[in-house]
């Protein structure tokens, strides 16, 4: 069980490099201030404010860590997002949603896999629904974010 955990571990690593801070050559969006849920009003208002910049995206893509899915898709779901295109120097590229709650998918051009990031901390951006997931504890701000990040 470890030793494929190791695996998995390597496989999500490879194509970013190394999991750690990497370069990124360059981002573009191509959708910002977008929800999943455009039919309630408020929560489309609140999602408006979710533009993250090209330089917040690149440190954002420099930072991230893989995750498994459930995360992007149940423990710090948000339905604000913004889409685009990332490249990296060693011309790997792919196809992104990011996520307010500092969550992502990236799917790579190369062969079609998706890999799921999160970077929850310091990325400059607002997020309306900061510290609404389900592990934030009432009075530890530091519980917004996934543990050992």
């Amino acid at each position: 069980m470890v030793l494929a955990r190791c695996v998995a571990a390597v496989a999500l690593c490879v194509p970013i490099t190394v999991c750690q801070a990497r370069g990124v050559k360059a981002v573009t969006v191509e959708q910002s201030g977008r929800t999943s849920n455009p039919a309630d009003p408020l929560t489309r208002d609140a999602c408006r404010n979710f533009t993250p910049t090209v330089d917040q995206l690149k440190r954002f893509f420099s930072r991230a860590a893989p995750i498994d899915g459930k995360f992007v898709a149940h423990d710090y779901y948000s339905p604000c997002h913004s889409s685009g295109t990332v490249s990296f120097p060693d011309g790997s590229s792919g196809t992104w949603r990011v996520y307010s709650s500092g969550t992502a998918s990236l799917t790579w051009a190369s062969n079609g896999n998706t890999v799921y990031l999160y970077n929850g901390r310091h990325n400059g951006w607002h997020d309306p629904f900061a510290c609404s997931y389900g592990l934030h504890d009432e009075d530890d701000d530091a519980s917004c974010y996934l543990p050992g990040f």
